[in-house]
């Protein structure tokens, strides 16, 4: 396609100043009333972000559209782009509006567009997620902007729900390597299982042999405890929990409870490890016991600094 056509987003009011009705009909299809997209581009999270700035360009950039732009790097599947005007109208389809306006000082200017600082994006985040969301949220956006989280300590009362925010931030862990970590690490917070961190490299010192290290997904050191993905080794002193691959897309009340089972039995020696999903597999049959000769061999050859 000639570069003659813009790719856009580009006004549809704009287009019908230099092309034919045709031509705009032929090259660009709507993204939603007003707002065009040479055919041949993408619809993506960040054009559609971009369209929202340029169809409202005296509106300022919120939530996941100002999180996209300070490079978080866990942009959730299916969200919309998010804009905030103290004039804005209603919610539409493929756009979300709102009349919370971030203060002066907490709008930044990024290529032509206005967006919300990543305080103001901490804090909008915390006020529409849910607990859960809202770690997750936070533990992306201090991995992308360190510091974020600390400031809003500082400032937390500027913004609606004050205690809430400061709830969340107390948990953010920037170290979470992914939002699956960041998922299962907010559900055991929920449920009011604290202490495990991500990020954490445990070193193994085999017999007459080479220390190797082993990073565990979550690692909770006071209770020398670690949960694993798949198949779970066994190492002697420590309880070892073994959630499937795939977990955050099982049923998040099922990896809870597995993970209180273990650490509330009586047994200091870790569960074998097909017993370790027992409770868990009843409950979601895309839970399957761990099988294999791993566990054995670094019961054996391996132990603990």
């Amino acid at each position: 396609m000639g570069n003659e056509y813009p790719r856009g987003p580009v006004l549809g009011t704009e287009l019908r100043r230099h092309f034919s009705r045709s031509t705009v009909d032929k090259y660009y299809r709507q993204i939603w009333p007003g707002m065009h997209l040479r055919r041949d581009v993408r619809p993506t999270f960040a054009v559609r972000t971009r369209a929202l700035a340029v169809q409202y360009p005296g509106a300022v950039l919120v939530g996941w559209s100002a999180a996209l732009l300070w490079r978080h790097p866990w942009i959730p599947a299916g969200v919309v782009p998010h804009a905030a005007s103290a004039m804005a109208r209603r919610s539409l389809p493929g756009r979300r509006h709102t009349r919370l306006v971030p203060a002066d000082s907490r709008i930044r200017e990024e290529g032509g567009m206005r967006i919300a600082d990543p305080v103001a994006t901490a804090a909008e985040l915390c006020r529409t997620e849910s607990f859960v969301e809202s770690i997750i949220a936070l533990d992306g956006l201090e991995r992308a902007q360190p510091g974020t989280c600390t400031e809003l300590v500082g400032c937390a009362e500027e913004f609606p729900r004050a205690r809430f925010i400061r709830r969340v931030v107390e948990v953010v862990d920037a170290a979470s390597p992914s939002r699956d970590a960041s998922w299962l690490r907010a559900q055991l917070l929920q449920a009011g299982i604290c202490g495990f961190r991500p990020g954490e490299v445990v070193k193994l010192s085999p017999p007459g042999g080479k220390q190797v290290e082993w990073s565990p997904l979550l690692l909770h050191r006071a209770l020398r405890a670690a949960i694993v993905e798949g198949t779970a080794p066994r190492v002697p002193g420590w309880r070892i929990i073994s959630v499937p691959p795939g977990y955050a897309r099982c049923e998040a009340a099922a990896v809870v409870a597995r993970v209180d089972e273990v650490l509330c039995s009586e047994a200091r020696p870790p569960l074998r490890a097909a017993a370790a999903v027992g409770a868990m597999a009843g409950k979601d049959p895309r839970i399957a016991p761990a099988t294999g000769s791993r566990a054995a061999t670094l019961e054996s050859s391996f132990w603990l600094d």
